[in-house]
């Protein structure tokens, strides 16, 4: 019978150890959850009133909007998790001498996730990753409509707490920003969050 060499059990030994787990993973360590607040764009605002001014406009802006996302995450143990999102972090406006443009933005962000435990029930959280995006820009006024779109990959972190009411059922609260190439976005949320049984 061929005897596994030490040597050769060391490289699984090493990626059980960082994940802090000795087997399959366990079902319970994963979750998801949806979260709902509110964004920040006020870099593409800033960006709506100056392509307004080269045309000789004046835009009012509204650079607040309802933003929303979906995740799933997996806890590897009590300080160290990994979450996959999808955001949609609603759109800036600008409007003035009967011309509107949108700037909207969306994406998936993979994120790394520390938690420092506050109780058995509570912690507080940081997390880092990147932000997979894209932006629509449309533009609409008295001589037609024009449309464009950009993408790309960026930093986005944050922090946040949680709490947990029962095994299966959670709640946090959330800051995050997105960078989305030169412009900035951050997102204050509310969120609830189910673990997988």
């Amino acid at each position: 019978m061929k005897k596994n060499s030490p040597h050769k059990m060391l490289p699984a030994a090493c990626l059980l150890g960082l994940v802090g787990i000795s087997g399959p993973a366990n079902a319970e360590n994963w979750y998801i959850g949806a979260s709902f607040g509110q964004s920040d764009q006020s870099d593409a605002g800033d960006a709506i009133k100056t392509a307004f001014r080269l045309v000789g406009l004046t835009a009012t802006v509204e650079d607040t909007d309802s933003a929303w996302k979906l995740f799933v995450g997996y806890q590897a143990n009590e300080n160290l998790g990994f979450e996959a999102a999808y955001v949609d972090l609603g759109q800036a406006k600008g409007t003035g001498g009967g011309v509107t443009e949108t700037v909207q933005s969306s994406g998936i962000a993979f994120s790394l996730v520390g938690t420092a435990p506050l109780s058995s029930s509570a912690g507080i959280f940081g997390k880092v990753g990147l932000f997979s995006w894209s932006t629509d820009i449309s533009a609409t006024g008295p001589v037609g409509s024009a449309s464009a779109s950009t993408t790309g990959t960026d930093l986005t972190y944050g922090v946040g707490a949680k709490f947990q009411f029962n095994k299966q059922v959670g709640a946090r609260l959330e800051w995050e920003h997105f960078t989305l190439s030169d412009i900035n976005a951050d997102m204050l949320s509310v969120g609830i969050l189910f673990t997988i049984q």
